[in-house]
């Protein structure tokens, strides 16, 4: 018994160590938005906040716009439906700081880093706002859209029309795949439950696809905003 209690301690130990490290290599304004993300979720279980906060953290056409509650568009990337999607969307938004990075300059440095962070959360607002004009379509006008997903959409856009032959990495047992291919996949997924959705007047998934798709067409904005490589989406 006293083995089992020392190996579990000195496996919890190195894995609280590593996510120690982890943490320290963020960019500070990668650690804002991990922070500020588990700040709210952890605001959203308390009930007497819960009922206060849900009209300013999440963000559809009759709250936001009928409602007057504007700032819903800022916080709503902050807010996450559950602690998967929490720890899914910052996982995510870490991995692809990198290629944001590389994207916007060459030189990679902690100004570089914390630049590409703001990148994902103004994305993510950009893509809310998109969603929004989307939204007055029922039955979205009633559909919540909270999370970072948006700005995730637009730095996968942005990478990919970069860099349409590189290789991704599932969190699956498969092989990788190119990240054309994964990006059209996702889209056409996106459009396809969106469309279902309108036409059968009943939510599909329970995903707000409508602000995933205006987070790929600001990703792909932000492409021709930014200097040209010599990559393109078809070559």
């Amino acid at each position: 018994m006293s083995d089992f209690v020392e190996t579990t301690h000195a496996y919890l130990n190195r894995q609280y160590n590593m996510l120690r490290r982890e943490w320290r290599a963020l960019p500070d304004g990668m650690k804002c938005i991990v922070g500020g993300s588990a700040g709210v979720y952890c605001a959203m279980k308390v009930p007497a906040l819960r009922s206060r906060l849900y009209t300013h953290t999440h963000c559809c056409w009759d709250n936001t716009v009928r409602r007057r509650k504007w700032h819903s568009v800022v916080f709503a990337p902050f807010t996450h439906a559950g602690i998967f999607h929490l720890g899914f969307n910052c996982y995510v938004a870490t991995s692809l700081l990198p290629f944001v990075q590389e994207r916007m300059k060459k030189r990679r440095d902690i100004s570089t880093a914390n630049q590409a962070a703001a990148y994902l959360v103004a994305a993510a607002v950009l893509a809310q706002l998109g969603g929004l004009l989307i939204s007055r379509i029922p039955p979205l006008n009633a559909m919540p859209a909270v999370g970072l997903s948006g700005g995730l959409y637009a730095a996968l856009v942005l990478s990919t029309m970069a860099h349409p032959h590189q290789l991704w990495q599932l969190m699956l047992p498969v092989e990788p795949i190119e990240a054309k291919t994964l990006m059209t996949c996702l889209l056409s997924f996106d459009l396809l439950c969106l469309a279902l959705t309108v036409l059968t007047r009943s939510p599909v998934t329970g995903i707000a696809h409508h602000v995933h798709l205006s987070g790929a067409a600001v990703g792909a904005a932000s492409h021709y905003m930014l200097p040209q490589k010599s990559s393109s989406w078809f070559w």
